[in-house]
């Protein structure tokens, strides 16, 4: 299983680079067909089929886990009772929630400020956008038994596929066709679908054993289900209230102008938290792996090494970010977007802090003890919304009030709260968490010196080559500096195992 994991790291990122390659070309693009305002209604309207997920947890979020151990332990009756309740009871629920997500497409307009000029084609837009989101939930499912195989490569090569053929659909009928968000619709619903027909093959591919069969429901895995489920949908309503519902508040207390600044500096930091799901998807197999075998001294390490390698991983493309951010937006949107570079920096430097403990959550997801982390996210997801909204009402803070009360409460519940709880599970040391912080910190404040010399010498404000250049020499320098001051020779010699596996392929 573990012979996987060079090529999943690959491939995810690969699929984080077409990402990142496609967001900062397709962003100004957008910008100069849909205007700062059509460009926020975009990106609200793709902020709203989370409203659809948090539905659909109720019975999905215990899927991954459950079908993962049923598989691992080769029991195909459990799983195959597992995967035909989850299929089922999931469609029961899109019919169930069809008429209510009708209404609300019908009535769009009365619920947000959407400029007449985009009132029509934004009820296509959300149309698109949710049913491509009702593709992708189905699409997880199917990706499940490549999954708990940790053939991630496989399912990345789908998610390159869909991103291709959506970004592809975008440009060629944004370019050849005025009506450009049905156009951005349509592009949503072809690669989304196209996906679900790819992940089908996946399906059948890697578990021929499982099989659509309705009489295979039983109440007492629904129950299962759900009772697992119910306390991740507390936790994604907490997720919602600290990240997808900014969008829709700006909206609603300041206009669509401010959705559409918010949204740039954000799509950056959805960007990081992407990026951190990259490599946290890599070990998340063996997660459940170790813990179906009881072998918690495992656990145990990848919980301590985790804090430190994604906390030096994410400290280049945060360093980078900061140091280099006037000039890349000079660059890529233009001067006239200077002014959220106070903001981008609110939004991504408190990530340093709470991003590294993302597989942390899939320790707690393994042990089934997500009750009370749901009810803190919860928690401070509401206290974030009720700060944000008083900040931007009484405070006149605008657009800043929101991200304030985010990047706060968001870093105090990963880094404090989050890292305190799976400690406890671990039976561990707070200490051997904490101390990795220090490598990402000092990495952070590399980048930072050197792309600080790079601006003061260079003007790359006006080059895309010198600003590639200049990325690039600051992210190799940051490298050779972590593989000869931050790792010891244990993590080297793993590393070095790892390149050498991958290149036999």
């Amino acid at each position: 299983m573990e012979k996987h994991l060079p090529l999943n790291l690959i491939t995810n990122i690969l699929v984080f680079l077409l990402s990142t390659l496609i967001g900062v070309f397709i962003t100004p693009f957008l910008l100069r067909h849909l205007d700062t305002d059509g460009y926020g209604i975009l990106k609200l309207v793709m902020s709203l089929p989370m409203i659809i997920t948090l539905f659909t947890l109720v019975i999905s979020g215990g899927i991954s886990r459950f079908l993962s151990i049923d598989l691992q332990k080769r029991n195909f009756l459990e799983a195959n009772i597992t995967f035909n309740s989850f299929f089922w009871g999931l469609t029961f629920i899109i019919i169930f929630i069809s008429p209510i997500l009708i209404y609300f497409i019908l009535n769009l307009t009365e619920y947000f400020d959407i400029p007449i000029a985009y009132s029509n084609t934004t009820k296509y837009l959300c149309v698109g956008i949710f049913l491509s989101s009702l593709f992708n939930i189905y699409s997880t499912a199917f990706n499940i038994p490549a999954f708990s195989e940790n053939r991630l490569d496989i399912i990345n090569y789908t998610k390159i596929f869909s991103l291709l053929t959506q970004n592809i659909l975008i440009v060629l009928l944004l370019t050849h066709y005025s009506n450009h968000l049905l156009s951005i619709a349509f592009s949503y619903f072809v690669s989304g679908l196209l996906g679900l027909l790819l992940s089908t093959y996946i399906w059948r591919k890697f578990s021929p054993e499982l099989i659509l069969n309705i009489k295979l429901i039983t109440k007492n895995k629904i129950y299962e289900l759900s009772r697992f489920g119910r306390w991740l949908i507390i936790d994604h309503l907490g997720t919602m209230l600290f990240i997808y519902l900014d969008l829709i508040i700006i909206n609603v207390l300041l206009g669509s102008l401010a959705t559409g600044e918010y949204s740039i500096p954000l799509q950056w930091q959805m960007l990081l938290k992407s990026l951190m799901f990259v490599f946290a998807a890599v070990v998340i197999p063996l997660i459940y792996r170790y813990y179906s075998n009881n072998n918690y001294k495992m656990l145990r390490q990848i919980a301590h090494s985790s804090i430190k390698y994604l906390s030096l991983i994410i400290s280049i493309p945060i360093g980078i970010l900061c140091g280099f951010g006037s000039n890349f937006f000079t660059l890529w949107i233009g001067e006239e977007y200077l002014r959220l570079i106070p903001l981008l920096w609110l939004m991504i430097i408190p990530l340093l802090f709470s991003l590294p403990v993302t597989v942390l959550f899939y320790v707690n997801s393994a042990y089934n003890r997500i009750k009370i982390p749901a009810l803190f996210t919860v928690f401070f997801g509401a206290l974030h919304l009720i700060t944000g909204i008083i900040l931007i009402k009484y405070f006149n803070s605008g657009i800043y009030g929101l991200a304030i009360s985010s990047s706060a409460l968001f870093t105090f519940r990963n880094t404090i709260f989050t890292v305190m709880y799976t400690n406890k599970l671990l039976e561990s040391s707070l200490i051997n968490f904490y101390k990795n912080y220090i490598f990402g910190i000092c990495n952070f404040l590399l980048i930072i010196f050197l792309s600080s010399i790079i601006v003061i010498f260079i003007k790359i404000d006006n080059s895309w080559l010198l600003m590639f250049l200049s990325i690039l020499s600051v992210t190799i320098f940051s490298i050779i500096f972590i593989y000869y001051l931050m790792l010891d020779i244990n993590e080297k010699e793993y590393l070095l195992k790892m390149l050498k596996r991958e290149s036999s392929y």
